[in-house]
């Protein structure tokens, strides 16, 4: 739980050694806002269909002006997609429109020595 409360304010940003099983999908990334009794408020969020030979993958996230307040958490989700949101991959170039198979795709993201990091525009 955070100390004190923390204000942002711009574009959240990521990081990410990242690696797919498939060469076509998705990456969903949202931060939210986990208060003491677990509760979750969507902060900020990005969609991207990347090439899964990218490594490392950098996203912006939506700007976003909040406060985190004290005893609260910060809360990185990693997602391979986000359906209905946004329409999901096929696993491969296909359309996913008209795609007549999917397939699923194991993601890797590896975050051993900071190789991966979420990076927040602190307001001062």
């Amino acid at each position: 739980p955070l100390t004190s409360d923390l204000t942002i304010m711009g574009s959240a940003s990521v990081a990410l050694a990242h690696a797919m099983e498939h060469p076509d999908g998705d990456l969903f990334v949202r931060v939210s806002d986990v208060d003491p009794r677990g509760r979750s408020r969507n902060v900020a969020e990005v969609y991207q269909r990347i090439d899964g030979t990218l490594s490392p993958v950098f996203l912006d996230l939506l700007p976003a002006a909040h406060t985190f307040a004290a005893g609260h958490r910060i809360r990185l989700l990693l997602a391979g997609g986000s359906f209905p949101q946004f329409a999901r991959s096929s696993g491969s170039a296909e359309n996913p429109l008209t795609a007549a198979k999917f397939t699923a795709n194991q993601h890797t993201i590896a975050h051993a020595g900071g190789a991966s990091m979420l990076r927040l525009p602190v307001a001062r």
